[in-house]
């Protein structure tokens, strides 16, 4: 029995671990998370885990949950990596250990990849500026979130846009209306929160009323 699940689970669960599918077989996903410090429980129930949470509902004082049909448990196995150092379920046996920095826990996220890895994609990884943001752009025109012409209207110069192009300010200001209340991580799931203004916190352009 998993709290919040009603009834058993279709799947089989083991100290931590949720097998679906053919595990012996399918590909090796590992998931990191940003922050730093934020734990990867938020991808696993928000984001690819094979669970929804559903809003409002509660099964014995824990909040429900149901089976996510688009999990990414059904593509391959997936390691949740919490870092840095005593993160959520990431943990330390010595004092100095619990030290970190930006170059140490990347140099230590690498080490682990390393190890037994060969190959990996990236997902909604944190690059350069520019690339980040004007592919934002570009994935929200092939997603049928704006038009052709709101998409063209910079040029594809969105991180760093001329502010005296009016044509480029009103397409980004469009952008920001079309997609506010959408949940970038996963555009086909509703925003949790409609409070939030997601793309402040994934896009430059929107980080403030004088950012122009």
């Amino acid at each position: 029995m998993l709290p919040g699940y009603p009834g058993p689970l279709p799947i089989k669960l083991e100290i931590g671990y949720i097998c679906l599918g053919n595990p012996e077989d399918n590909p090796l996903i590992i998931w990191l998370v940003g922050g730093p410090g934020c734990s990867n429980l938020h991808a696993f129930f928000f984001e690819i885990g094979p669970f929804k949470i559903k809003k409002g509902i509660f099964i014995d004082g824990v909040l429900a949950l149901q089976m996510d049909p688009n999990s990414w448990t059904k593509l391959g196995n997936i390691i949740y990596l919490d870092g840095p150092t005593l993160t959520r379920y990431s943990y330390t046996t010595t004092d100095e250990s619990a030290y970190s920095s930006d170059t140490l826990s990347a140099s230590q996220t690498a080490e682990f990849v390393w190890k037994d890895v060969g190959r990996y994609m990236a997902g909604n990884p944190l690059t350069n500026k520019s690339g980040d943001v004007n592919a934002r752009f570009e994935f929200a025109y092939q997603m049928a979130l704006i038009s052709k012409s709101t998409k063209d209207a910079c040029n594809e110069e969105y991180a760093k846009a001329d502010v005296s192009n009016l044509l480029c300010m009103s397409g980004i200001n469009e952008v920001n209306k079309h997609v506010k209340d959408i949940n970038m991580s996963q555009i086909i799931e509703p925003n949790c929160d409609a409070n939030i203004d997601l793309i402040k916190a994934v896009n430059p352009i929107r980080m403030g009323k004088k950012r122009w």
